[in-house]
């Protein structure tokens, strides 16, 4: 697995250090991901999701919660 670490802000500029996913195989990214991307995107193969999506929908939901939980 590839990540990329990164530094963010929260809501009163205090740095979070963050993992950005950036999976580079589907055989990389962990079981329980694995499964929770399944049942977010309503599909039965992993192999039927593009990388950059898988990516995309594990990052996005990771600031989403970092974002929720400063508000």
């Amino acid at each position: 697995m590839s990540d990329i670490k990164s530094v963010r802000k929260d809501s009163i500029g205090t740095p979070k250090q963050i993992t950005d996913y950036n999976f580079e195989d589907h055989q990389d990214i962990p079981f329980h991901l694995g499964e929770w991307v399944l049942k977010v995107a309503d599909v039965d193969n992993i192999y039927s999701l593009d990388l950059a999506d898988i990516n995309n929908l594990i990052n996005g939901y990771n600031q989403w919660c970092d974002e929720k939980d400063v508000a």
